[in-house]
Order: C-alpha cells, then structure tokens, then sequence
C-alpha cells in the first residue's frame, strides 16, 4: 500500500529577502517577503527593536507640529577630559523653522528662531567643537553648547558638508554653473573661514547638465563627490593639503544621486541612492553601473514603486552596532518617507520597515544620554514634532503604545506523496526531484 504521509523538510535561515521574482522561482532558504525584521549574524531572524519618544513634549511652531528634518549627537570634552553631550535638532514646518537643543532628559530648548523652512534638504555637521547648520537658503549658524553664531562674513550659504583635514569641505553654493559645480574648502583648523589665504575651492566639470548632489564622509584617505541628478558622475578629492591637493574621476554616466542625506559612508564602503535604486562604491567600480550590480536587485520592485519625483527626500543611516544601513523614502504618491529599506552589509541581506504611528523624516545614530546608559541606538526623527529612541527592547512605536507586524515568508514549497515512506520531494535548486 502506498504512503500519504508527508514528511516535514526543515530548512537553515542562511537567506534574505528576494522579491523581484516571481516567489515560485526562489531556493527554499530565500525570504518572499521580511518586513520590520532584522537578521543575526548566522542568518536567524527576529522582530526588529520598538520605538520611544525622546523628547516628552511635542515640538511645535506657532501651533503646527514641526517635522524633525535633521538631529545629531554633539559632544565635547573638556580640558579634564569630562565629556558633555547635547542633542541638536531642526524643526520646521511648511513655512518656518528652528534649531533647539536637548538635555538628557529629552528636554528642547530654543536656541534659533527663525530658521530654515519645510522642504529644504538641512543638514548638521559636528567639527571642530561647533555644530554646524546649513539649509542651501538660510545663512549657516554654529553652536558651541553655549553661543549661537551667524556665519556670514567669511562663510557663504551652502547646502551640505563633510569634515576632513581640519576643513570643512561644503557644496550647494548658488549662484551660476560654476558655483553648483563646486566643492570648496574653509582654512585647516578654522571651519569658519572660507576667504582666508588657506581656502580655496574645486570645479567638477562645471555645466555638464549636473550639479553636485553631495559629499561623503572621509573614506580612505579621500572623500568623494557626488554629481547628479541626471546624467551623473563620481569624483574624489585626495591628498592633504591645497599644495597636495588632488582630484580625479571615478566614473562618468554613473547612477545620479539624488540626496546628499542619502550618502552614507561606512568603513568599508560607500552607498548612494539614485533614481533606479541603491548602489555600493566597490560594487559599481568592480562590476560596472549595470542593474545586476544594484545593491537593491533584491527589492527593485518596492523601489520601483516609490515616488520617484520626491526621491530628494531620502535620508539613509548607518548602524554599525547592528550591520545595518538603511534608507527611508516615500511610497507611491506619498510625500513622506514612509517606507524603510534597511540592507545588512555584513550578510547582504534586506528587509523593508515601516514605522506605526509615525513615518521618519530624519535619522541619527547616538548614544542614550538617558538613564547614563550610553548605549548607541538608532532616532528617528517624524513630521509631528517627536525624536525617537529606537532599538528598544519592548517591540511597540510610537512611544512603545502602538503594535507593529513583522513576517518573514519562505517562497511556496511542493512535496508529494510518495509509494512508501521513504520516497518524498527534495529540492535541487529550482527543480524538485520525485
């Protein structure tokens, strides 16, 4: 007599999120679908930390709930080596905006107002014992932890920057083709200055139909210039001093990036984002710009479902305590970011959050100043005028009061009964053997 007994086949967490493909099309060990999931370092995979609100009492501005549209963790030590830290932020609103400052109790305090306004791409750069604020419209300011500063007599108005070699390096300068083509540099230990004798300035192939979109962080001993967003291009600036200066060309009729916020510099590589998805340094130098070389291949079809007019919106972050660099954008016709793709770059696995309650117009990575615990954790920063803590271990948003899903699913698998109990259906590949 024939057996109708099926056996069980238990297969190893050793694959990430595939859903590109038809799910029928994936090995067993593949995920068809991980939402607000993360992976360990062997693969297994478990419900992504909970979210808290850092700040109690919700920022405002003239009764309108403000959107977090930049944070960061700024510290600085004394001569006794004692540390001090503060948490700066930007809240706006469609037509106003504020820089305050947060204390461990989460706490805000006003230090600007106005400044800045919804929409514009704001960004805080930590150097040289100053946080640094620049909008591209407004003039930049500065804060030491104790005095506010209006950088306009030896500083231009710039969109963004990345600290090297005692210099800030800013781009986003307006003013003709050749302003929007530029990087320049302040004076070697003065961020402040950027007229000095020491100062100076690089051109990146002025009116080529582009603009440089962004700089990233120090990598290697260069930083990289990134030129957008429509035909793209990739430089880099090297050497350590401007009689050592020198820049050149990583390649031309790259994938553009589109947000200055969406470059994120890791130890060992950098990412970007452009219109047909998310890309790896390394990858596009050894591979070529081709869509096989995409980091994001495995979820082109959520990307591909994004509104794609407001991709200058994405802000990415990187996690190093927990492998993961993240973007979040906005889905179909949203004009939030709503949607999380957060790739682990150890295993080069991906999985797609979303927040509930809340959608994330900002991120930082920082140490808890609560409760002295010091631990470094993901804040994401909304649009209702809250900053949260996340990585926490009670698995709730929105101030640990609202429940969210995670699922992990394997792609459909087929057995068959067999004539006795020996016989059943084993994978080889794609092709079930009988």
């Amino acid at each position: 007599m024939s057996s109708r007994i099926l056996r069980q086949v238990y297969l190893p967490a050793k694959g990430g999120l595939d859903s590109t493909p038809d799910s029928i099309l994936l090995t067993p060990v593949d995920l068809a679908t991980a939402s607000n999931i993360e992976y360990e370092q062997h693969g297994g995979r478990f419900k992504r930390g909970g979210t808290i609100r850092y700040n109690a009492v919700q920022a405002t501005l003239s009764g309108t709930a403000a959107t977090i549209s930049a944070a960061a963790d700024f510290w600085r030590h004394g001569t006794a080596r004692d540390a001090s830290q503060k948490i700066v932020l930007v809240a706006t609103t469609q037509s106003a905006g504020a820089i305050y400052s947060g204390g461990v109790d989460g706490s805000l305090t006003l230090l600007k107002a106005p400044w800045s306004a919804g929409g514009r791409p704001v960004n805080i750069r930590i150097a040289q014992g100053l946080a640094i604020f620049s909008d591209g419209v407004d003039t930049v300011q500065s804060w030491d932890q104790t005095t506010m500063t209006t950088l306009s007599i030896c500083m231009p108005n710039f969109e963004g920057t990345t600290y090297h070699l005692r210099r800030l390096f800013y781009f986003g300068v307006t003013g003709s083709a050749t302003a929007s083509s530029s990087v320049g540099y302040t004076v070697a230990g003065n961020v402040a200055d950027a007229t000095g004798s020491d100062a100076g300035a690089f051109i990146f192939d002025e009116d080529d139909g582009d603009r440089v979109m962004g700089v990233s962080d120090p990598w290697r001993e260069r930083i990289f210039v990134y030129k957008g967003p429509n035909k793209g291009s990739v430089h880099f600036i090297g050497g350590t001093s401007p009689t050592t200066f020198t820049k050149g060309v990583v390649f031309r009729q790259a994938a553009a990036c589109v947000s200055h916020r969406g470059i994120i510099t890791t130890s060992n590589d950098i990412y970007w984002c452009s219109r047909y998805g998310f890309h790896s340094l390394q990858a596009t130098e050894k591979y070529g710009d081709t869509e096989e070389a995409y980091l994001s291949f495995p979820v082109q079809a959520q990307f591909n479902a994004l509104n794609i007019a407001r991709l200058n919106q994405v802000v990415g972050f990187y996690n190093p305590a927990r492998n993961l660099v993240g973007w979040a954008a906005p889905n179909g016709t949203s004009i939030q970011n709503d949607i999380v793709f957060t790739y682990n770059n150890l295993l080069r696995f991906w999985s797609i959050w979303t927040f509930a309650g809340f959608n994330p117009a900002s991120f930082m990575i920082g140490l808890d100043p609560a409760g002295g615990t010091q631990k470094p954790l993901l804040f994401i920063g909304d649009y209702g005028g809250f900053l949260h803590k996340g990585d926490q271990s009670a698995k709730a948003d929105d101030n640990a009061a609202t429940a969210y899903t995670a699922t992990a699913s394997t792609p459909m698998m087929l057995t068959f009964p067999g004539k006795d109990a020996l016989t059943e259906a084993l994978w080889d590949g794609l092709t079930p053997i009988i």
